[in-house]
């Protein structure tokens, strides 16, 4: 009875790696297919449209920002991340965003905002345009899709984020 028990163990932590190796091939292929131009990779890097849930970059290590025009702009960190997002949409939505100034927050810090005061970690994303950046990922993520991009009509369905696992 023990020996059956353990050979079941035993296999289903074998299965449990496969699956796991199936998740990292269909992670990689997934990446593949979502990029337009096809680009190779480097090792590792998982590309994911900004319209996943924002959780998946949770534990993530952001690499770059890819836009549906091709336009990659290469990063060092999520702050970079939302700056980059929102210089682009600033482009071509700069009146929207400066209506939202000082109209949305988060429950201590105002989210958008005309000026640095008040706020923790403010980037720059205009003159007299600041985006408040001290969230975590999930949140700053979430926040700059549902309270910015979104009522300003931005496509943010053209975006995705190359990331790496952190090691």
């Amino acid at each position: 009875m023990m020996s059956m028990k353990t050979d079941m163990v035993q296999e289903l932590r074998e299965l449990q790696e496969l699956s796991r190796e199936l998740n990292t091939r269909i992670d990689r292929l997934l990446a593949w297919a979502e990029t337009e131009s096809g680009e190779k990779k480097h090792l590792g890097e998982m590309v994911f449209p900004l319209t996943r849930q924002a959780k998946i970059f949770k534990g993530k290590k952001a690499v770059a920002v890819l836009f549906s025009d091709g336009r990659r702009v290469d990063v060092l960190t999520w702050k970079q991340v939302a700056e980059v997002i929102l210089k682009d949409c600033n482009k071509k939505y700069h009146a929207e965003l400066m209506e939202l100034r000082g109209r949305i927050g988060g429950r201590n810090r105002v989210l958008l905002s005309a000026c640095e005061e008040g706020m923790r970690c403010p980037r720059v994303i205009d003159q007299e345009l600041y985006f408040e950046t001290h969230y975590d990922v999930e949140s700053m993520l979430q926040l700059m899709v549902d309270y910015i991009l979104h009522p300003v009509g931005y496509n943010y369905r053209g975006v995705s984020i190359i990331v790496q696992e952190k090691k």
